[in-house]
């Protein structure tokens, strides 16, 4: 009999380290997601003129005058992580894009340490819909980018003239 219980904490430990082992990789890497735009922002902040320091224009915008949909991010999360409200004057939904991604991996963390199944019956056939057919899964990033597009579109005067 106490061969089995031994046994049977062994086996629990294992188990334990499996699944720390499997979720240090998620938490890793959400702490990458929410620690590193923030610790860029701050760095790319310029007291001298109170806003971003100077790094590159987009070239589309450049050329044509319509901005790209990443047109105005940086500016966003600079002014964000500034706690400074002129972040909607620029392309914003990279914010609402972000906090997704945070909420999407924190969600897959909390599946990992509960141990229950991450996709549940919605996920599963989304993820067989997409395996079927390979065009909607090539489409849908440039779909998603459509709101961040319209974002930048809609604020293209305050972006434009911060470039120049």
């Amino acid at each position: 009999m106490a061969a089995n219980s031994s046994s049977c904490r062994r086996s629990h430990r294992a188990a334990a380290r499996g699944a720390g082992a499997s979720v240090t990789p998620l938490a890793a890497g959400l702490g990458l997601l929410v620690a590193l735009p923030l610790a860029s922002a701050r760095l790319l902040y310029d007291p001298a003129t109170d806003g971003v320091a100077r790094l590159w224009a987009c070239p589309l915008l450049q050329a044509t005058g319509v901005p790209c949909p990443a047109c105005g991010a940086t500016r966003s999360f600079v002014y964000f992580a500034q706690g400074d409200t002129r972040f909607l004057d620029y392309n914003w939904m990279w914010l609402i894009i972000w906090g997704g991604l945070i909420a999407f991996l924190l969600l897959l963390l909390v599946h990992r340490l509960r141990h229950t199944p991450r996709l549940g019956r919605a996920g599963t056939a989304a993820a067989t819909t997409l395996r079927k057919r390979t065009w909607l899964a090539v489409a849908l990033p440039f779909a998603l980018l459509i709101p961040a597009w319209a974002v930048a579109l809609a604020n293209v005067d305050a972006i434009s003239a911060g470039i120049r």
